[in-house]
């Protein structure tokens, strides 16, 4: 890119490859395949990779032992939508990736499923109330974990299928946060993590 984009449509990354050299990209949705004969190769940059889409914002797919690569670089993918629509970000197929930022930053109640073992240097979510639920078996690494909803706007913290756990690590230091309303949580990886005095220890957690 030679400057900032943006589309009404979404952009898709099905081979070859791609730098955004910095630049900031809206639109509504990315979805990035891997398959024999399109591997493509995502360099991120620094700017803010934002998706306004109320379904699917950030798909990836990998086939046939192909696989897509990501360079993070310092980028924050941030997730606009404002519906009561559940919206997936992850793996549809293959394997987790290694991502800068993560930013829910939508004002919408609908669910977001962050699918498959991916790493984040920040996991940051604002605007509550939100419900953000993991594949169940799955493993999110963290390096920073902002996430605290507010007096009545509980954010939900739960595995996609509302029985099994999934497990949040971060190898050292203090995570705090507070109003979370947590079920079927492994916290774990090194770091002390601190729900807060106004959260809800509901069911299933380690």
């Amino acid at each position: 890119l030679l400057d900032n984009l943006t589309t009404l449509g979404g952009i898709e990354f099905q081979g070859s490859s791609f730098d955004a050299n910095d630049k900031n990209i809206t639109t509504t949705y990315y979805y990035l395949r891997a398959d024999t004969g399109f591997v493509p190769t995502i360099t991120m940059g620094s700017g803010t990779w934002e998706a306004t889409a109320a379904f699917n914002p950030w798909t990836l797919e990998e086939n046939n032992g192909e696989v897509v690569t990501i360079i993070p670089e310092t980028s924050t993918i941030k997730l606009t939508d404002s519906s009561s629509n559940s919206k997936d970000f992850g793996t549809y197929t293959g394997s987790g990736k290694t991502y800068n930022n993560l930013w829910i930053a939508g004002t919408g109640t609908g669910d977001f499923n962050i699918k498959g073992s991916n790493t984040f240097n920040e996991f940051k979510v604002t605007n509550p109330p939100h419900a953000i639920k993991f594949t169940e078996g799955t493993t999110t690494t963290v390096s920073s974990w902002n996430v605290s909803g507010t007096s009545g706007n509980l954010i939900t913290i739960d595995s996609f299928d509302g029985a099994s756990q999934h497990t949040l690590s971060k190898s050292s230091g203090t995570v705090i946060s507070d109003y979370l309303d947590l079920s079927n949580s492994n916290a774990t990886g090194g770091a002390t993590w601190l729900a807060g005095t106004n959260s809800n220890d509901t069911t299933n957690n380690t």
